[in-house]
């Protein structure tokens, strides 16, 4: 009797498992859950496999975003449902489109023509100059290696502007004074545009993270009534559509220039559109309810976006 076939780079069965010490029947242990695969293979047959996943994934890619874009419903329903192997998961999604969605953003926004450097504004009393800095300069200031201060002292010339002086208020606490506070910031955030632009975009990348469980929160109220339905259920669906938003909008941000207005404002109408359709396939929801409900997440989630704005200008402007 021949000897039966071993799997390349597998453990043969009824061994142990190398982690808890159980006995092997298949290719994972059933106690752990650890691959029996040893890894000792010849690099051309890793670089095979690695290959092999790479098409595995984008096989994934190609069936999830088709729905994603035009069926929705349909997306989230194979989730609930237990069909999840054939599509991408869905936090892996979330966090992959809201990468690429500020890549976007950084392309769009500061790919435009603007100068060589930036400005820095620099409080010396009552004093606020501005000098000019360069990208990796501000870099040092936005990671706290450096003061604005000691930035302006390392350049060695200034920038057109440089000898603007404008008085920014000697009041720097907002509660004993607002307006002089918010006259004084606005006043430092106009003398020194780009500087206040850098600080809001970088914090926007880290604030907007806050969309995935407010979204689902909401979702938790409108569906209520629906036992059936868990937090995990709403966070699915949340990551998915914000997943479809971020994709959207950043492809209508990288239009062509004379196209750009009208792709953002196809953007703004399809994700209502696509909204829609998510809530009927993914809850059950009628025509009427899910439009319903559509509006009423529109609404508020322009009103929380509008709050986080607002807030994230004000942060910006307290790190003036």
């Amino acid at each position: 009797m021949s000897a039966p076939m071993e799997d390349p780079g597998h453990a043969v069965l009824d061994k142990e498992c190398l982690n808890c010490g159980a006995n092997l029947h298949g290719r994972y242990c059933s106690d752990c859950g650890q691959s029996s695969d040893d890894h000792k293979r010849p690099i051309l047959h890793l670089l095979r496999e690695g290959l092999e996943g790479l098409v595995h994934l984008d096989g994934r890619l190609i069936r999830t975003l088709p729905l994603l874009f035009f069926r929705p419903g349909q997306l989230a329903r194979d989730h609930m449902d237990g069909r999840r192997m054939r599509h991408v998961p869905p936090f892996r999604l979330f966090l992959v489109s809201l990468f690429l969605f500020m890549l976007s953003m950084e392309v769009a926004v500061h790919g435009m023509p603007h100068g060589h450097g930036m400005t820095i504004t620099v409080h010396e009393g009552p004093v606020t100059r501005v000098v000019e800095a360069t990208p990796s300069q501000m870099a040092d200031i936005l990671s706290g290696e450096k003061t604005p201060e000691q930035i302006a002292n390392g350049v060695g010339v200034a920038s057109p502007s440089a000898g603007r002086e404008t008085q920014a208020g000697p009041n720097e606490h907002f509660w004993s004074d607002p307006r002089s506070w918010i006259r004084g910031r606005l006043q430092r955030a106009l003398s020194n545009p780009e500087y206040f632009e850098l600080l809001v975009f970088t914090w926007a990348h880290r604030l907007a993270i806050l969309l995935l469980p407010i979204f689902a929160v909401e979702l938790m109220l409108l569906y209520s009534r629906h036992r059936q339905f868990y937090a995990y259920d709403h966070l699915v669906v949340s990551m998915q559509f914000l997943a479809f938003v971020f994709l959207v909008t950043g492809l209508a941000w990288l239009a062509p220039g004379p196209l750009r207005g009208a792709a953002i404002f196809g953007a703004a109408v399809w994700v209502p559109v696509n909204l829609h359709g998510l809530l009927r396939g993914a809850y059950g929801s009628g025509f009427a309810g899910a439009l319903t409900r559509t509006i009423g997440l529109w609404l508020s989630t322009q009103i929380v976006f509008i709050v986080l704005v607002v807030g994230l200008l004000a942060f910006g402007l307290q790190l003036l």
